[in-house]
């Protein structure tokens, strides 16, 4: 009678069950995170559509100690807000292009809250 040769398993060895296994296992766990966070998102969205936006800000400050005049205004090295939508689109162009100006367009949302 001849014996079966033994087959020795190192520890790097994982029987092809196993793997498949805890391959499933992590997919179910991905798909379960993704479907928290998919909830978690639609829980969000109300408060997104609840959000209205007011007109837009232009903040222009002088870079140097002495102000600067441009587009019909005077500015400081304090901040100065402007509406945009009373400045004409040449002002605005020369606001942006002086680069003695530091300008930034501010957009400001106000959520409206839903009467309960």
């Amino acid at each position: 009678m001849a014996s079966k040769p033994k087959t020795e398993k190192t520890k790097g060895d994982v029987a092809p069950d196993a793997k498949a296994e805890a391959d499933a296992a992590a997919k179910a766990e991905a798909d379960r995170l993704a479907a928290e966070a998919n909830a978690e998102a639609e829980k969000a969205a109300p408060a997104k559509e609840a959000r209205t936006e007011l007109p837009k800000f232009v903040d222009v400050r002088s870079r140097s100690e002495r102000g600067r005049r441009r587009a019909g205004f005077a500015f400081t090295r304090e901040s100065q807000l402007i509406p945009a939508d009373e400045l004409k689109t040449e002002q605005l162009e020369a606001l942006i292009s002086d680069p003695e100006l530091i300008v930034k367009i501010v957009l400001i949302e106000k959520i409206v809250e839903a009467a309960t």
